[in-house]
């Protein structure tokens, strides 16, 4: 093999491996592996004590930061995934859920109206009262997560020539 082909190999495999690096997942392979793909947010609103013991990954927006015995709870409004499993932002919602994070995180890197994404076991449901009614809300065991930064550079911005732009 010629010289300048083994260089070009090499750097196709670099700029391989760095393309795949940016498109990683933001949770474990293990954790993603672990879950139940086929359990929607929407099956769980509607019957969450069948599926306790089940691991499922989603992601929406925080809502409100509380204590709780075990430490630290998150409410949560539901998103549908989207790039990197980042939660998208749009009117989509499947409703809200509850979050035990645990007792050894702090509460305040969990900042309200910040998207997050986890992965949490089922581990039942709680009703409480949310505006004029009584909200049934899933109740969820954290086992892994992701806060995702305000910084509008994070996500892929592509440009096209002639001073046409479009951001996706």
């Amino acid at each position: 093999m010629g010289r300048g082909l083994k260089s070009g190999w090499r750097a196709l495999v670099l700029w391989a491996a760095f393309c795949a690096g940016g498109c990683a997942p933001v949770l474990s392979n293990a954790i993603l592996e672990s879950s139940d793909p086929t359990l929607s947010f929407e099956d769980l609103r509607r019957n969450p004590d069948a599926h306790v013991g089940k691991t499922l990954v989603l992601g929406g927006t925080i809502i409100d930061v509380f204590p709780g015995p075990e430490g630290v709870w998150l409410e949560v409004l539901q998103r549908p995934l989207g790039f990197r499993m980042e939660p998208e932002i749009d009117d989509r919602t499947g409703g809200r859920f509850l979050v035990e994070m645990g007792k050894n995180l702090d509460a305040k890197q969990f900042v309200k109206r910040r998207k997050i994404t986890l992965a949490a076991e089922v581990v039942g449901k709680e009703t409480r009262p949310l505006d004029q009614t009584q909200y049934v809300y899933p109740l969820l065991r954290l086992k892994e997560y992701h806060v995702w930064s305000d910084d509008v550079f994070t996500r892929p911005v592509f440009h096209f020539g002639f001073g046409v732009s479009a951001d996706f």
